[in-house]
C-alpha cells in the first residue's frame, strides 16, 4: 500500500506538471499567429489538456514509477522486503495494477472523450473566420477563399453589415489581386474589395463568403477586360474538423467503416458517381425511346419538346448529337413553351449538352443534371399563324430532362451500391464508360484511404494504451535493479526505449494510412520490443 499511495501521488504532481507545459506549448502556435486572443488561449490550454494525455500519461506514469522504486530500492526497503519473504513480482505489482489502469482509462480517453475535446479545440481555433482572413493579410501573407487565393495591401474590419444583405459580418480589402484557380488561374485587380461572410445554409456551422470586386481589371489566356464592379456567388467555407477520423470517437469509426458516405470527402466521391450514373441512366432513356418510337422527347420547366430523331451519337465531353430520320436532312421538332402554342422547328444540327458537367465531372455534383439544346440554322414554321417562317441562325432549351424519367434511383444509395450499378454500367459498355470508370475508382480509391486511415488510428490509440502499462513496468523494473545509481540516469535507461515505441507507433500509423496492413508491424513493432526489454529486465533482476 505504501508503494502504491507513494506511486499515486508522484504520478499526479508528474501528470499535471507534464500536460500543462504541453497544452500550453500547443495553444502557443494559434496565440502567435492572432488566430485567438488571450482569453481563448487559456480555455484551448484546458481544451488541449485531455487529447495531450494520451502523449503525456505514458511518460509521466513511467517517470514517477521509476522515481518511487527508485527511492524505494536506494533506501534498502527492496532488499528488506525481499529477505522478509516477498518476492520480486509482489513489489512490482503496484506498479502493474497502476499501470493497467492508466492502460485502461487511456484506452477510454482516447476512444470517447479525447476526440471529443480536440475537435472542440480545432473548433475554437476557426471560429473568428474574420480573423483568420485579416491577420494573414497584415502579416503579408495571402488567404484562400473558395477558389481565390487573394493578396491585398490592407485590411479594414469586421465591420457591421447591411441588415437586407442577410451577411453575418463585412470586411473591406484594398489593393487586392485575386487569383482564381478555378478559372484557369485567371487574375483578377481591384482597387477595393468587399467580403460579405454568410451563415452556410448547407453546413450550420460553416460560413460562406462573397465578393464584390470593384475597379476591377482581370486577365487571362484569352485577354483582359476592364469592368468598373462585379459580384461573385457565395463560396462556402467548411471547417477542417468536419469529420477528420482524429475527432470520431471509437462508434463514429465503426460508424464510418460500415458506411463511408457518412465521411464528407466520401460522400462528394460518391455523389459524384451518383451524378454520373443517373447521367449515363438518362442518356440510356433517350436511346430507348429513340430506337423504339424514332421521337426524342424533353422537358423543362418552360418548355416541352418532340425532337424527330433517328439516333443519339456520343461528341465526347459531356455532348451528344441527334441524328435526323433516314431520307430527311435537318432534325425536326415540335416545341410547345410556357404561354406559346404549339410550333414546328425544324433545324441543320441539334446538339444535346450537360448543364455544368464541369462540376458534375469535377465531383461537386449538387441537384440532378439537366441538359440544354442547341439547334442551328433554324426555320420556325408558321409561328404566328401568318404563313411566314421565321428564320435564326440559333436557338437553345435549357434545364431539360428526359420526359416520363421518374425519380433519381441513386439518391440516398450506399457506396457499394453506387460501385455495383458502375459495375453493371461497365459490364454492359456505354459511350460513357470512360468516365463513369473514372468516377468509380475515384470513389472506391477514397473509401479504401479512409478504410486504412481508421484503422490507422485505431491501432494507434490501443497501442499508446498498452505501451502505458509496459512502460509503469519497465520504469519500476529498471529503478530496482539500478537502485546504486542516480535517478535521471536510471529514468534514462527506461525513457528511450520508450520514446523508441512512441515513435515506432506515430512513423506506423502514418506508414499503415498509406500503405495499408504493412505498416502495423512497424506500428505495434516498438510496443514489441519494449516488452520483450521489460522481461529481460525482470528476468535478471529475478537471477540478481
Amino acid at each position: 500500500m505504501m508503494l502504491l499511495g507513494d506511486l499515486g501521488r508522484t504520478l499526479v504532481v508528474t501528470t499535471v506538471i507534464l500536460v500543462g507545459v504541453i497544452a500550453f506549448a500547443g495553444a502557443i502556435k494559434p496565440l502567435a499567429e492572432g488566430k485567438i486572443g488571450p482569453a481563448d488561449a487559456l480555455r484551448l490550454t484546458m481544451l488541449l489538456s485531455v487529447p495531450m494525455l494520451q502523449f503525456a500519461l505514458p511518460f509521466a506514469a513511467g517517470f514517477s514509477a521509476t522515481l518511487t522504486y527508485h527511492r524505494f530500492a536506494a533506501d534498502n526497503e527492496a532488499m528488506a522486503s525481499s529477505a522478509g519473504g516477498l518476492g520480486y513480482g509482489s513489489l512490482l505489482a503496484p506498479a502493474a495494477l497502476i499501470g493497467l489502469a492508466l492502460s485502461l482509462v487511456l484506452a477510454v480517453l482516447s476512444n470517447q472523450l479525447i476526440p471529443s475535446f480536440l475537435r472542440s479545440a480545432e473548433q475554437l481555433v476557426q471560429r473568428d473566420i474574420t480573423r483568420l482572413m485579416v491577420m494573414p493579410i497584415k502579416q503579408g501573407r495571402s488567404i484562400r477563399l473558395g477558389s481565390y487565393d487573394i493578396y491585398a495591401d490592407q485590411a479594414v474590419g469586421p465591420m457591421q453589415a447591411d441588415p437586407s444583405t442577410g451577411a453575418l459580418e463585412h470586411l473591406v480589402l484594398f489593393g487586392v489581386i485575386a487569383v482564381n484557380a478555378d478559372d484557369d488561374n485567371a487574375v483578377t485587380a481591384a482597387k477595393r474589395v468587399d467580403v460579405w461572410l454568410f451563415e452556410d445554409p448547407s453546413d450550420r456551422q460553416g460560413t460562406a463568403v462573397q465578393f464584390r470586386f470593384s475597379g476591377v481589371w482581370s486577365g487571362s489566356e484569352g485577354g483582359a477586360m476592364r469592368q468598373e464592379r462585379t459580384v461573385t456567388k457565395r463560396f462556402p467555407i467548411p471547417l477542417t474538423v468536419s469529420d477528420d477520423p482524429k475527432f470520431l470517437s471509437y462508434a463514429d469509426m465503426q460508424a464510418a467503416r460500415l458506411q463511408p458516405r457518412l465521411i464528407h470527402e466520401v460522400d462528394v466521391k460518391a455523389r459524384a458517381l451518383a451524378a454520373g450514373l443517373e447521367l449515363e441512366r438518362m442518356i440510356q432513356s433517350l436511346r430507348r425511346r429513340v430506337e423504339l418510337e424514332g421521337r426524342a422527347v424533353l422537358e423543362g420547366p418552360d418548355a416541352r419538346l418532340s425532337i424527330a430523331a433517328d439516333g443519339l451519337v456520343s461528341q465526347g465531353e459531356g455532348t451528344w448529337s441527334l441524328l435526323p430520320r433516314p431520307n430527311a436532312s435537318v432534325i425536326e421538332l415540335t416545341a410547345r413553351t410556357t404561354g406559346a402554342r404549339e410550333r414546328v422547328q425544324r433545324a441543320a444540327a441539334a446538339m444535346l449538352d450537360v448543364e455544368g458537367r464541369d462540376a458534375q465531372i469535377g465531383g461537386r455534383a449538387g441537384g440532378a443534371a439537366t441538359f440544354a439544346l442547341g439547334l442551328t440554322d433554324v426555320v420556325t414554321i408558321d409561328p404566328d399563324g401568318s404563313g411566314v417562317n421565321v428564320e435564326i441562325e440559333s436557338q437553345e432549351y435549357t434545364r431539360l430532362q428526359p420526359a416520363g424519367l421518374g425519380p433519381d434511383p441513386f439518391v440516398g444509395s450506399t457506396l457499394d451500391e453506387l460501385l455495383a450499378s458502375a459495375d453493371a454500367v461497365l459490364a454492359r459498355g456505354s459511350d460513357q464508360s470512360e468516365r463513369i470508370e473514372q468516377l468509380r475508382n475515384a470513389a472506391m480509391e477514397r473509401n479504401a484511404e479512409l478504410q486504412r486511415e481508421l484503422t490507422s488510428k485505431l491501432h494507434e490509440r490501443a497501442a499508446y494504451a498498452v505501451a502505458c502499462l509496459i512502460m509503469v513496468v519497465s520504469g519500476a523494473i529498471i529503478a530496482l535493479r539500478l537502485r546504486e545509481s542516480l535517478p535521471l540516469p536510471v529514468y534514462l535507461w527506461s525513457f528511450f526505449p520508450a520514446l523508441f515505441a512512441i515513435i515506432t507507433i506515430s512513423t506506423g500509423q502514418r506508414l499503415t494510412y498509406q500503405q495499408g496492413a504493412a505498416g502495423l508491424g512497424l506500428l505495434w513493432g516498438g510496443v514489441a520490443l519494449l516488452g520483450v526489454l521489460t522481461l529481460v529486465q525482470f528476468a535478471r533482476l529475478r537471477r540478481h
